[in-house]
């Protein structure tokens, strides 16, 4: 029955993902077995090594997280709106805080772990440890850029994506979709479904990170832009929106650009 959920919300998260900025190319066959295997051995070697490629920059993170007590996605209320500066510097993530709910918090230090965008998200699925089942699934178009679709899904005693807090969290069992660009075999999105451990009480978890190609000081990366974090944690619905901007070069006030196409 799990395995049959779990099916059931990548295929309706998939068709929802297509619907949205995704067109699919037509009539375009998939590549070969052996084209496929040296696509995802490309793809896989850019993921390991993102972070390590990744040069200093700064750049703001807006995070603002909601609830809905009624559990119906019906009746959302705001708890909080944090905006933070983020330095990369050294290939570590430091956070400070800007302003919270709109009042200024200039200089305070935010608690807690760096966020998953940098790196993270891309080891739960191509770390070697986990042993990622990946499939061929599909050519689209993200922003008329030739893009490929790869299917994936990680057993929970392999995960590393892990629900809950502090002492009170366990590993998923994961399943979604990776988008990469044909031209670059940078990893533009992930898609992640968590199934988990029965009788824990958050449930029907996903994750939905993009990227984008950004000009920061002359450079053209790939960025993290946005993500959004949905769950079920007892009869209330929580959800936490992501939101990166102004990349510059650290001292600079000169944000990048999204690249135009």
């Amino acid at each position: 029955m799990r395995r049959i959920q779990q099916f059931g919300a990548l295929l309706a998260l998939s068709v929802i993902a297509c619907a949205q900025t995704k067109v699919p190319i037509e009539d375009e066959p998939p590549p070969s077995d052996s084209d496929q295997k040296a696509i995802l051995d490309r793809i896989t070697q850019n993921a390991l090594k993102y972070s390590n490629d990744l040069p200093d920059f700064v750049c703001n993170r807006l995070t603002r997280r909601s609830v809905d007590p009624t559990g119906f996605s019906q009746s959302w209320r705001t708890i909080d709106t944090v905006d933070e500066e983020l330095s990369f510097t050294g290939h570590k993530e430091n956070y400070m805080t800007v302003s919270v709910n709109g009042k200024s918090a200039a200089g305070s230090l935010r608690s807690g772990s760096a966020s998953y965008e940098f790196g993270d998200a891309l080891s739960w699925i191509f770390a070697p440890n986990v042993q990622a089942d990946l499939k061929w699934h599909s050519w689209t178009l993200v922003n008329q850029r030739r893009t490929q679709v790869f299917a994936y899904s990680i057993t929970q005693p392999k995960s590393q994506f892990f629900i809950g807090a502090s002492k009170n969290k366990v590993a998923a069992s994961i399943a979604g979709m990776v988008y990469a660009d044909a031209e670059t075999a940078n990893v533009m999105r992930v898609i992640v479904i968590a199934t988990s451990p029965a009788k824990f009480p958050i449930t029907n978890v996903t994750y939905d990170l993009t990227y984008d190609f950004i000009k920061v000081g002359g450079q053209r990366l790939v960025l993290p832009v946005k993500s959004d974090y949905h769950a079920k944690d007892g009869k209330s619905l929580v959800w936490t929106e992501v939101e990166f901007r102004r990349y510059r070069q650290p001292g600079s006030d000169a944000a990048g650009k999204l690249e135009t196409r």
